[in-house]
Parts: structure tokens; sequence; C-alpha cells
């Protein structure tokens, strides 16, 4: 693949991702100005860090966008093509941590009371921040793989994913046991009558 083609493709890439947040972001928006739950809330964020992991898992797609725009097709068989049997272990790994991350989320739509807003007195600047922040991580993330694909040899990339990928599992495993531990205190707190 040519330098500019890798480029219009990388920037179509860069677009496409970018509405898809606005988009993540404008239903998130629109649930927190309706007065929506905590549970309703936690539960759409936990099913919107699903798509990304069961697009890999179930359809053997790199990215969701890679399934709803045809032109970039080209560049995930690149992708492929330079990480070689490496592919799905390289976004396996970043689809592990959403996996734990939706599990969090599962776990606060158990504990939320239902008739409790979701803002419930926090500053509608704080969601702002926040989004603006998972905007900016979102993007850096996505950056620095498609950097570290262009960039490095397909060697240097199959050992960057086996570190990566054991990081990952590790860091996800521990996020989940504190999770579940997190889920158990509260569960033992609240199940304990005052005397």
């Amino acid at each position: 693949m040519t330098e500019g083609k890798l480029r219009a493709l990388r920037k179509t890439q860069f677009l496409m991702q970018n509405i898809t947040y606005l988009l993540y972001g404008a239903l998130l928006a629109l649930l927190i100005l309706v007065g929506a739950s905590g549970p309703i809330v936690y539960g759409v964020l936990a099913l919107l860090l699903l798509i990304s992991p069961l697009t890999i898992w179930f359809f053997k797609k790199t990215h969701p966008i890679y399934v709803l725009v045809p032109s970039l097709r080209e560049l995930e068989s690149y992708e492929k093509e330079k990480l070689q049997g490496a592919w799905q272990k390289f976004y396996s790994g970043s689809s592990l941590l959403q996996v734990a991350i939706s599990l969090f989320f599962v776990v606060q739509v158990i504990i939320r009371d239902p008739q409790r807003p979701f803002v419930d007195g926090l500053p509608i600047a704080y969601f702002i921040v926040v989004c603006m922040a998972f905007l900016l991580l979102a993007n850096w993330n996505d950056w620095s793989n498609a950097a570290r694909i262009d960039q490095k040899t397909t060697e240097q990339l199959q050992s960057f994913t086996d570190d990566r990928f054991l990081m990952t599992v590790i860091f996800g495993g521990v996020a989940l046991v504190m999770t579940g531990l997190g889920w158990i205190v509260i569960n033992v707190m609240t199940s304990i009558t005052p005397v």
C-alpha cells in the first residue's frame, strides 16, 4: 500500500471513529437531559463498550467501523497482513479491558437506585470534562495503535502484542477482582441493619 493511500485511509478511519464517539456522547447527553436513572445510563455504557469486543470476536473485524464502512476494508486487510497471526491478540487486549469496564458498569446497574437520576446533583460541567477526557484518550489510543502498526515491523509488532496482551490480562484480572470485591463489600454493608 502506498504512503498516500495509507494516509488517506487513516484520515477516513479517524473521522469515522470520531463520528462514532460523538454519537455515543450525544446518546449519553440525551439520557442525562431526560433524567435517566443511573442503572439505565450504566446499562447503555456497558452495551456500548461491548460493541468493539463483539465485533472482534464474532465478526473477526478489528474495529466496528470496518464492518460499517466498506472503503476501510483495505485498511483492515493491511493491518491483518502487517500483524499476521497476532492481529486478533493485538486487538483482543483492549477488548478485554472494555469487557472488564463493561462488567463494572453492569455491577453499577445492579447496585444503583433505579429511582435516582444518573446526574443526581453532579454539575453538568463534570460530565463535559469526563467526555472530553474520554475523547482525548480514545483518540490517543487509536492514533498510537495506528502509528505502531504503520511504523513497526511484523516481528516487532508480534513481540509488542505478546507483552501488551499479558499486561492487559493482568490489569483486567485485577480490575475484575476489585469490582467483585467492591460489589461484595457493598452487599455486606447494605445488608447490615443498624442496632
